[in-house]
């Protein structure tokens, strides 16, 4: 049994309380990630605060599978809106049924990645076997938010799926679907030349 948090509404209209009402592991085939007949990548986009320039060596989702997927699993990197990715971690091979229920799995880059202040980003998964479909596949979990304008606001780093797929792949996002994910700073310099936040009270 599990219950949501309790958010209460204002006759003024507003909310106290962060606007989650649901917890899920991504059901729809097109959130999957499997080869057959076309790529498909689920994954999170981001954006980074601005006047703040990161170096990351990898990143973290939480990554479970449906079926039996063959193909090995690594996350790809992509900027704005191009379908190109600029980076790959390393790959693993067809994750255990230890991994069923979904686990936070953190894998690197070859070498660091710099990202600019105030630019989206987004990690995809990626499932390198052609055959493998939607039954057969890699997934992620996922908080849903309430649909308002007012509580999208609320979401950090304006958080949400996406997903790139079809013949001729183009981006699809959720943004009333927030992902858990993590990004992995670079323990030789997490800031990179040029910008870094602004520390105020405990924001160490």
């Amino acid at each position: 049994m599990s219950a949501s948090n309790i958010r209460p509404k204002f006759s003024d209209g507003s909310y106290d309380g962060f606007p989650f009402y649901s917890f899920a592991t991504a059901v729809a085939s097109g959130e999957r990630a499997f080869g057959s007949p076309n790529n498909v990548e689920p994954g999170v986009k981001f954006t980074t605060p601005l006047n703040c320039n990161l170096k990351i060596i990898g990143a973290a989702l939480y990554v479970a599978k449906t079926g039996t997927p063959t193909g090995n699993l690594s996350y790809k990197f992509y900027t704005g809106l191009s379908t190109t990715a600029t980076a790959q971690t390393q790959t693993i091979p067809p994750l255990t049924s230890t991994l069923s229920t979904g686990t936070l799995l953190p894998l690197y880059f070859s070498s660091p990645q710099t990202l600019s202040g105030g630019v989206n980003y987004r990690v995809t998964i990626n499932n390198s076997a052609a055959g493998d479909t939607g039954s057969n596949a890699y997934i992620m979990q996922y908080h849903l938010i309430e649909n308002s304008p007012a509580s999208k606001l609320l979401v950090p780093y304006m958080t949400q799926l996406t997903v790139l797929s079809g013949a001729s792949p183009a981006w699809a996002d959720a943004d009333t679907k927030f992902v858990n994910f993590g990004l992995i700073l670079d323990t030789d310099g997490e800031f990179a030349a040029g910008a870094r936040p602004e520390l105020r009270g405990s924001n160490l």
